[in-house]
């Protein structure tokens, strides 16, 4: 029974381990035997938290590049809104410039009347 247990459980294994097997006295392929299958129960339970800690880190990594992808837009948004703003903040101070050379230019001609109306 042991044998044909061994036998099924090792047909991909070549013969000549399967005939190594054969040789060896029936209670320690038992222990074999046991201590196979505790490993491959314990191999199949680290692939499974493997498993799962990889979908876990794929999860989170999606996450990640959608709040970063949200950042990124956000971003250019503001980028784009400060380039507005200092579009405009150019304009005003052009008109600053302009209103400022008008107040000069009437400061100058309220002087030359004050002086033309002193002289009088």
């Amino acid at each position: 029974m042991v044998r044909k247990c061994m036998d099924s459980m090792m047909g991909a294994a070549n013969h000549a381990t399967i005939r190594t097997l054969r040789n060896i006295p029936l209670k320690h392929q038992c222990a074999i035997l046991c201590r196979n299958m505790a490993e491959k129960y314990a191999l199949e339970q680290e692939v499974k938290e493997l498993k799962f800690e990889c979908e876990t880190a794929f999860e989170i990594s999606t996450q990640i590049q959608g709040d970063m992808d949200m950042v990124m837009e956000e971003n250019q948004t503001l980028e784009n809104k400060n380039e507005e703003l200092k579009t405009s903040l150019e304009g005003e101070k052009n008109k600053v410039k302009t209103l400022e050379d008008k107040v000069k230019k009437l400061q100058t001609v309220l002087e030359k009347e004050k002086k033309e109306q002193t002289k009088k």
